[in-house]
C-alpha cells in the first residue's frame, strides 16, 4: 500500500505535540512560569487598554484531555496564550480592483490558491493589518494557520490575526493549528463546509511545552517537513519519468517500433478484407446498421511512416459501432433502480442499477466532457461482464478481443483534439470517432503488441506502487 507525504507530515506533527518528536530537558523553565508571565503580560495590556478583559475560562475537566503529556508540559485553551483578532468585512464598492486602491485586501482564496486580488483605500486601525511573520488562520470553508509573508495588506472578516502572549513561539503555535487542522477535518464529514467560530476555536485544547521546547519542536519540524518536501519533489519527478515512459511506449508501439515484425504475419490488408466481409454478415444479421462511406485518406493526413505489412485505416473500417443500443437513465431513474450492475459514462462506472444491457467485453470510448481535452482519465476503456451504457461513451465492437484491446491503447496514445467539436461541451460525435486515422497492424503483430504494452505497463505500475506519493 501506497505512503503519501501527507500522512508523513501528519504522523511528524502527531509524534510532536505529543512530546515525541524531541527529548525533554529537566533545565528547561516548568512551562507553569510561562503561563504566569501570559498573565501578567495580558494584566498590563488590559490595564494600557490595549486588549480587552477576556471572560474567564472554563477549567480543563479531565474528560477533555484527550491523552498524556510527559512531565513539564500542560493542557491549555488557546485563548489563554493567544488572541484571535477578528478582520473587516467588506462592502461590494469598498472592494476595488488594482489601481483604484492602495492597498490589497487578503481574502480567503488569496490566503490559499486564488491570485485575483481586491484593493482598499481607506485608512484602518493597526490591527486590520497584516505584515510579513504575522501568524494568520482563516476560519471559514477553506481553514488553516498561516504565517504570512506577502506584505502589508487587510486581512478579510474571514481571517484572524493570532496575537501571542509571552514569549510563545510562533512557529511551534503555527504547527499546533497545523495539527488542529487534522483533528477537525477527522471529525467533520467530508461534504460539510466548514466554519470555526471564534469562541470554540479560543476554547479548544492544546498541549503546550515548556518555552525552550517549543523552539526545539518547532526546528525540528522545520527540517523534516524540509526533507519531506524534498523527497516529494523527487517522487513527482519519478511520477513523470513514468509518465512519460508509458506515453513512450505508445508511441513506440502505434509506430511499430515495440515489437518485431513477423514475414509470416497475415498482413493487415487481408485482415481489413476479413473485417468487411464480417461487417457485411452483422449488417445482413441487423446487428448493426450500415455506416456512412468514410472518406479516403489523402498522403497529407499520414503522420509518419509505418512498417510494410502495416495499413493506413479509419477508426470505422476496422470497429463496429453500437450506439444505437445504449440506454440513458436520470439520475432519479437510477436511484428507483439501484442494483449490482455497472453503470458507465464518458469516463467510467458512475452509479449501479438493477439491470444490464450487454454481457461481454466491449470497448467505451468517452463520447463528451472536458476530459476530452485534459485527458486526466483514459478516454477509451474496455468494460467487461455485464453493465449498462449512457448515451456519453460510445460502444464499439471488433472482430476479435485482441483488436478491442489494440484499438483502446492507440485512442488513448493520441491527441483528440482534431476530431472534437465544441470548446463549452467538447464533444467527439461518431462521425467524428470514425474519422480517426489508425496505423493498423496485422492481427498476431496486435497481440503481440497488447501483450507487450501489458506487460511493461505491469512493471510500472509496481514501480508507482512501492512509492511514496506526494498526496
Amino acid at each position: 500500500m501506497s505512503v503519501t507525504i501527507e500522512t508523513i507530515k501528519q504522523k511528524i506533527l502527531e509524534q510532536a505535540m505529543r512530546g515525541e518528536l524531541v527529548e525533554q530537558d529537566p533545565n528547561d523553565e516548568p512551562v507553569e512560569i510561562l503561563l504566569e508571565q501570559i498573565k501578567e503580560e495580558k494584566e498590563k495590556l488590559i490595564k494600557e487598554k490595549k486588549i480587552k478583559k477576556q471572560k474567564p475560562m472554563q477549567p480543563i475537566e479531565e474528560d477533555e484531555i484527550p491523552y498524556e503529556l510527559p512531565k513539564g508540559w500542560q493542557w491549555v485553551r488557546l485563548g489563554e496564550v493567544a488572541e484571535l483578532l477578528n478582520g473587516r468585512a467588506y462592502k461590494k464598492h469598498e472592494l476595488l480592483d488594482e489601481g483604484e486602491g492602495r492597498t490589497p485586501v487578503l481574502r480567503v482564496g488569496n490566503f490559499f490558491t486564488n491570485n485575483s486580488w481586491y484593493y482598499s483605500d481607506l485608512e484602518l486601525s493597526d490591527d486590520k493589518y497584516c505584515d510579513n511573520g504575522d501568524l494568520l488562520y482563516a476560519w471559514s470553508a477553506s481553514f488553516g494557520p498561516k504565517i504570512w509573508n506577502g506584505g502589508k495588506v487587510i486581512y478579510h472578516y474571514h481571517i484572524w490575526k493570532v496575537n501571542i502572549f509571552g514569549g510563545v513561539s510562533k512557529q511551534f503555535l503555527y504547527f499546533l493549528l497545523l495539527k488542529d487542522v487534522i483533528d477537525i477535518k477527522d471529525v467533520t464529514t467530508g461534504s460539510t463546509m466548514i466554519h470555526v467560530t471564534k469562541a470554540n476555536m479560543e476554547k479548544r485544547l492544546f498541549p503546550l511545552p515548556p518555552i525552550q521546547e517549543q523552539f526545539r519542536i518547532a526546528e525540528k519540524i522545520k527540517s523534516l517537513f524540509s526533507l519531506c518536501d524534498k523527497w516529494e519533489e523527487e517522487v513527482t519527478k519519478q511520477q513523470n519519468h513514468l509518465s512519460v515512459l508509458r506515453n513512450k511506449v505508445l508511441d513506440d508501439a502505434m509506430r511499430g517500433l515495440l515489437v518485431e515484425q513477423d514475414e509470416s504475419d497475415e498482413p493487415a490488408e487481408k485482415l481489413l478484407e476479413k473485417i468487411g466481409e464480417e461487417r457485411e454478415q452483422l449488417i445482413k444479421e441487423k446487428k448493426i446498421k450500415k455506416q456512412k462511406a468514410l472518406p479516403r485518406i489523402e498522403e497529407d493526413e499520414i503522420p509518419y511512416d509505418i512498417p510494410e505489412n502495416w495499413s493506413w485505416v479509419r477508426f470505422g473500417d476496422v470497429s463496429f459501432n453500437r450506439d444505437g443500443e445504449r440506454v440513458p437513465l436520470s439520475k432519479s431513474e437510477r436511484e428507483s433502480r439501484s442494483g449490482k450492475y455497472d453503470y458507465y459514462g464518458a469516463s467510467g462506472v458512475i452509479d449501479k442499477i438493477d439491470d444490464y444491457i450487454f454481457n461481454e467485453s466491449l470497448l467505451l470510448i468517452g463520447e463528451d466532457g472536458a476530459n476530452l481535452i485534459r485527458r486526466k482519465t483514459p478516454i477509451a476503456f474496455i468494460a467487461e461482464g455485464e453493465y449498462w451504457v449512457n448515451n456519453h461513451a460510445h460502444v464499439i465492437d471488433a472482430m476479435e478481443f485482441t483488436m478491442l484491446k489494440f484499438l483502446e491503447f492507440y485512442i488513448n496514445s493520441i491527441d483528440l483534439k482534431p476530431y472534437v467539436t465544441g470548446t463549452a461541451q467538447p464533444k467527439l460525435n461518431q462521425s467524428s470517432l470514425n474519422k480517426i486515422l489508425i496505423a493498423l497492424p496485422p492481427l498476431n503483430e496486435q497481440k503481440r503488441i497488447v501483450e507487450k504494452i501489458e506487460n511493461i505497463y505491469e512493471y510500472i505500475d509496481q514501480l508507482e506502487k512501492h512509492m511514496v506519493l506526494p498526496k
